[in-house]
């Protein structure tokens, strides 16, 4: 999250980070809405960073902040080209 942010962005648990930026830390409230991760911060510029688009993920993604990470998920009956190229075919049970 940092190095996309360009701020440090320390992950805490409940949709909450830990945000400095330009020498500024703050609390700021996480959102994921259209397709990026969002921190809300008062006094600090809002920040955003894309979540894994379309050529990684085959569905809209669903993810959850937690302490240190975002988890990343979604369900499909289908891997991506990308993803088979790197893996090898794989039969997923139907």
């Amino acid at each position: 999250m940092s190095a996309a942010s360009g701020a440090e962005v320390e992950l805490l648990d409940g949709g909450k980070a830990k945000v400095t930026y330009k020498g500024v830390t703050a609390m700021a409230d996480v959102a994921v809405v259209d397709g990026t991760i969002r921190f809300s911060a008062a006094g600090l510029p809002a920040l955003s960073v894309p979540l894994p688009d379309s050529d990684l993920l085959p569905c809209a993604v669903d993810a959850t902040v937690v302490a240190g990470a975002v988890l990343a998920s979604c369900t499909a009956d289908h891997l991506p080209d990308i993803v088979l190229r790197a893996v090898g075919t794989v039969d997923i049970p139907g």
